[in-house]
């Protein structure tokens, strides 16, 4: 599993990971849709990791301290994919 920290891009971070049978589950944040469309990509060039899809994604507010005018949005997502061997 240490291939996917690698495989992060800049602006994702991931809250968790878990697996159940052979199915990998990845929960976190992102700064743009751009970035979760990279990661998918680079966690698709994974040999142990096949058919990576998104199964959730939504946009919120992200926290902010101070001034509630600045809040920026961050992107959800959940993405699950077929762990091989």
């Amino acid at each position: 599993f240490e291939d996917v920290p690698a495989a992060m891009p800049d602006g994702i971070s991931l809250l968790s990971m878990s697996r159940k049978d052979n199915k990998l589950i990845l929960t976190g944040v992102s700064a743009s849709n751009s970035r979760v469309s990279v990661f998918m990509s680079n966690l698709e060039q994974l040999k142990w990791l096949g058919n990576t899809t998104l199964q959730e994604i939504k946009a919120q507010n992200a926290p902010t301290l101070g001034n509630e005018s600045n809040r920026s949005k961050e992107i959800m997502f959940t993405l699950q994919g077929d762990v091989t061997y």
